[in-house]
């Protein structure tokens, strides 16, 4: 919780850190309140209570309590084809986001879309009214510095206001991912797709998602908490089940073929 460690105790949970991010908090499951402290970076950078306290605790921890759960990647969306842009710090979600909206898609989400379950189906919904860019990708999209919205926040990132830029509303309706794209950056001489193993894509999603909670130290509440991991087991497995998954290799260089390259992906797949 917070990023730092979370210990559990008689129906409250506790965080504390002594870091530079310094906190002292606690959430009481019974009155659904949050108690925090907080000092250091967070007395001079407000940005970071958004980013580091108050949307952790509401997405990875909150949240599937509720029936919703947020999943690391973009959404984006076109002519009823919504693509899930996964991957590893600089693997390139944003930059191909700016350039998928560049092509006419709509952003569903920058980075943390939620998803709910409808039936046996995980549908995914907008989270963010942004998209986060570095300033390299900032310099290469001219077209979003006017919608630019203060100023670069701890992770060197800017605030793009999406409003001036969607195309349809696709962001307003709940949707279906089709296809799962997990990007990776690298020194090819062409893109490369293929088919990405859906048992990996599961590890990868669960060991970025998933809360273990020991029975034994839990079993006061044993079944919220079985709840609680049973939905989020629910959504990921819907999500990987309902989609075609691939692995996209490319160099920057290769920024204007993404477009058409994810045109042609789809349920059904691809080959190149």
């Amino acid at each position: 919780m917070c990023t730092a460690p979370c210990y559990y105790a008689r129906g409250r949970f506790f965080s504390a850190s002594d870091s530079p991010y310094w906190h002292r908090m606690d959430y009481d499951l019974d009155s659904r309140t949050i108690r925090a402290s907080i000092g250091g970076i967070y007395l001079t950078r407000p940005q970071a209570v958004v980013s580091n306290l108050l949307r952790p605790i509401l997405q990875s921890f909150l949240l599937p309590f509720h029936g919703l759960k947020t999943l690391h990647g973009a959404i984006v969306s076109k002519g009823g084809h919504t693509i899930f842009l996964m991957g590893s710090g600089g693997s390139g979600k944003s930059t191909t986001t700016a350039q998928l909206m560049r092509d006419g898609y709509d952003l569903i989400s920058d980075d943390g879309p939620f998803f709910t379950i409808d039936g046996t189906a995980a549908i995914a919904m907008s989270s963010l009214d942004f998209l986060h860019v570095t300033k390299n990708t900032l310099d290469m999209f001219p077209e979003l510095e006017p919608h630019v919205v203060g100023v670069m926040d701890h992770r060197d990132k800017f605030a793009v206001h999406r409003a001036g830029l969607q195309r349809g509303d696709a962001w307003q309706r709940p949707l279906l991912v089709d296809t799962i794209v997990r990007l990776r950056r690298g020194p090819v001489n062409r893109p490369v797709v293929r088919t990405y193993d859906k048992r990996a894509l599961m590890r990868d999603l669960f060991n970025e998602t998933m809360i273990v909670f020991r029975p034994s130290v839990f079993r006061d509440r044993a079944p919220l908490f079985k709840a609680y991991s049973d939905f989020i087991f629910e959504v990921v497995a819907g999500v990987v089940r309902d989609a075609h998954a691939v692995e996209l290799e490319f160099a920057d260089h290769h920024l204007r073929d993404l477009p058409a390259i994810i045109d042609r992906l789809g349920p059904n797949g691809v080959s190149f």
